[in-house]
């Protein structure tokens, strides 16, 4: 029976098993693997000696030629690994990628034209014999702008056109709805009995005096004012100021700098419904 308490001698772990880490850790280098592999056979066949052998030099000797036999192989079993891990040399993966057949060639609808080759007049005769060193250079069609930057380049008979040369579209924003909680413009007077509502439209451009603005309300107002900011107060009036579908005359420009403030008045407090537009 192999006494397993053997393997407990200092010996082991002060020598085979760090040196058995080692070629572990140290796997793919090839002088180092052969170095510890020295070392391993040493102090493995020594431990072997003094613990399981009790100094007997016969069993020593075999278990001698074993570690050895065991550590040549390791040793060739690396290189081949080694090797297998070595990339491929441009002249093996030539030789392993496969050849793949040439494309055949495929047939055009109609062969290609090219440019006349310029000639010029040779000094020895009449006949025109073709320049080598005139160098060809493509013809470009005609080029047709359009207004507001539009090009065309070639073809036949071209007619570019323009461009949107116009301003942005207009567009009214409402930028506030203040009601009589909280105190509507001061050009304007509370009148007993009806709320008032003060409206900011700013439009992102100069809209020219005189024109229209249209409101839509969900309940009809009663009257309807207005003013343009910076500039001054007034009032307007008339029969197509009332209702739910309110106009009021405007005769001052506005812009954005410039915005337009109306105020209404009514019985129920209203809501704007949808966006202003202007009319001329």
């Amino acid at each position: 029976m192999v006494d397993l308490s053997k393997f407990s001698h200092w010996a082991y772990g002060v020598f085979v098993v760090p040196i058995a880490l080692g070629i572990i850790s140290t796997f793919p280098i090839g002088n180092v693997r052969l170095l510890l592999l020295v070392a391993l056979v040493v102090s493995a066949t020594w431990t072997y000696h003094i613990t399981f052998a009790e100094y007997r030099k016969a069993h020593t000797g075999i278990a001698g030629t074993v570690i050895i036999a065991l550590a040549i192989g390791v040793f060739f079993w690396g290189r081949a690994v080694d090797a297998s891990a070595r990339p491929k040399s441009k002249a093996a993966e030539v030789l392993s990628s496969p050849v793949l057949p040439a494309p055949s060639p495929t047939p055009t609808s109609s062969p290609r034209q090219t440019a006349p080759t310029p000639k010029v007049r040779s000094t020895t005769g009449s006949k025109m014999q073709p320049s080598a060193n005139i160098p060809r250079t493509p013809v470009v069609g005609t080029v047709t702008q359009g207004p507001c930057g539009v090009v065309q380049i070639g073809g036949v008979g071209n007619k570019a056109m323009g461009g949107n040369c116009g301003p942005a579209p207009l567009e009214l924003a409402v930028r506030s709805v203040v009601t009589d909680d909280y105190g509507p413009s001061a050009s304007f007077y509370k009148e007993d009995g009806f709320h008032m509502t003060e409206i900011t439209i700013t439009p992102n451009q100069q809209v020219i005096a005189p024109f229209v603005i249209v409101l839509d309300f969900d309940k009809p107002i009663s009257k309807i004012g207005h003013t343009v900011r910076n500039i001054g107060a007034q009032l307007g009036g008339g029969p197509f100021t009332i209702g739910l579908h309110a106009k009021e005359t405007v005769s001052t420009s506005i812009g954005p700098m410039h915005p337009l403030i109306l105020v209404v008045w009514s019985l129920d407090p209203v809501t704007l419904i949808g966006v202003p537009h202007v009319e001329y």
